[in-house]
């Protein structure tokens, strides 16, 4: 497998949600998730969870790509935020990221590479956009207002998983929890155009895949839910959303993997790393 590369990071943007959002734009955008997507507010099954955590963390990772357009990020929006009232509910610290692209075809690191004289396999040739709509610091009743940035016309782009996946394992190891989850949401296979047509056609797909089983054989437990979508390759087991499911089962589902995949020792204070932890 040829190693991954990036052309260039000059462009890459890490951001805040509501940074890239008027307050009157992210007001209309909730009014309509209000009216349109009504959600339960109680979380079920907290103190099951909340007895097993100990020092625990969780890292939701969205992929907000525009395949997503419509129902699908709905469904997202839905997932998350059954996530985050029942993470907060528990006690339990956790973060909400997305990823996505600053442009469609390549953007200034493709204007850049073209300038340069067009290098053959420059590797990846976007410019990412990694979004923080919940820091482990940050209250949930005031981030969760954020979820409706993914309605923000104009934002869903492509998806470059690994190094996405990469940033968010950083930030989970960087928290310091004993057990650290990983909870990786999409809907298909890293796709971005502009790197995919000067490389190698795998290149994105081999370095997700790579990437995620760095982390489960690491530390973290990495839980990958494909929306639509069958997860592959080096993932031992999958949850596949359907249209028959909603985001409340499928969440529910992930729980009782999640719970069911505590560490005997974690009731004592004395977490065993987990291997190839994957949903």
């Amino acid at each position: 497998m040829p190693e991954y590369k990036v052309y260039t990071s000059q462009f890459d943007e890490t951001i805040r949600a509501q940074d890239l959002i008027s307050e009157k734009e992210l007001d209309t955008l909730n009014n309509y998730m209000a009216q349109a997507n009504p959600l339960a507010d109680t979380p079920q099954g907290t103190t099951k969870f909340a007895n097993t955590r100990q020092n625990a963390s969780v890292t939701l990772l969205l992929d907000n790509s525009g395949s997503l357009r419509g129902q699908g990020i709905l469904d997202v929006i839905n997932f998350t935020s059954l996530a985050g009232q029942f993470f907060d509910h528990a006690g339990t610290p956790f973060e909400i990221l997305g990823f996505t692209t600053k442009e469609w075809k390549g953007g200034q690191s493709r204007k850049k590479w073209l300038e340069a004289g067009r290098t053959q396999s420059p590797g990846r040739l976007n410019d990412l956009r990694h979004i923080i709509y919940k820091s482990f610091d940050d209250d949930w009743p005031d981030a969760r207002r954020n979820l409706a940035i993914m309605h923000k016309k104009g934002l869903l782009k492509e998806n470059i998983d690994g190094e996405a996946l990469q940033w968010a394992n950083q930030r989970s190891t960087e928290h310091g929890a004993a057990r650290r989850i990983v909870i990786h949401v999409s809907d298909g296979a890293p796709i971005d155009d502009s790197t995919l047509s000067c490389n190698n056609s795998d290149i994105l797909a081999d370095h997700f895949n790579l990437v995620s089983l760095e982390i489960a054989q690491s530390a973290a437990e990495l839980y990958n839910i494909g929306i639509n979508y069958k997860v592959k390759k080096h993932h031992d087991s999958k949850l596949i959303v359907t249209p028959s499911q909603s985001p409340q089962m499928v969440f529910d589902n992930l729980m009782d993997k999640i719970i069911k995949d505590t560490p005997v020792t974690m009731h004592r204070g004395f977490p065993i790393p987990k291997r190839r932890l994957i949903v």
